[in-house]
């Protein structure tokens, strides 16, 4: 599965979030506990798009991130909390390791409370309209944090 055994690192609007993931396939197993990932802050000269908003507007978007060590990729998380029949949504854009684009969609439901996540990598420099659950279960908790705090 590509979320086992995966650091994953993302940044943007002045956070960093970092993390790693193991699986366990049987019962009783015994597997490593994963320790977060020391990160490398030195700029490698890629940028990306940079963004915490509740509306995607191409031409909103006015913030970049310097990206740092092995965090290549760009990537826009989009979030659709549902609660009742009341949706909200949350984006997020930022610099991501390849890694962390190992999976692109992942929901989470229960007792009339929905949450949806989808990610979507791209090249640093591509237009983040034409560029091609998840493990980043800290960022997806603020996220849904932040909507439910509306």
């Amino acid at each position: 599965m590509a979320e086992c055994s995966n650091n994953a690192s993302i940044s943007g609007l002045h956070t960093t979030t970092a993390s790693q993931t193991t699986c366990c396939f049987s019962d009783n197993c015994t597997t490593s506990i994963p320790s977060v990932p020391v990160e490398n802050y030195t700029l490698n000269g890629l940028t990306c798009p940079s963004y915490v908003v509740t509306t995607m507007e191409p031409c909103d978007v006015k913030n970049v991130s310097s990206c740092t060590g092995d965090q290549t990729r760009c990537v826009r998380y989009s979030a659709a909390t549902r609660i009742g029949s009341t949706t909200s949504s949350l984006y997020f854009g930022g610099c991501a390791t390849e890694s962390t684009c190992a999976v692109q969609s992942s929901s989470i439901y229960g007792n009339g409370i929905s949450l949806e996540i989808k990610r979507k990598c791209y090249n640093s420099g591509d237009s983040l309209y034409t560029g091609a659950l998840s493990n980043m279960l800290p960022l997806i908790i603020g996220m849904l944090g932040y909507v439910l705090s509306m």
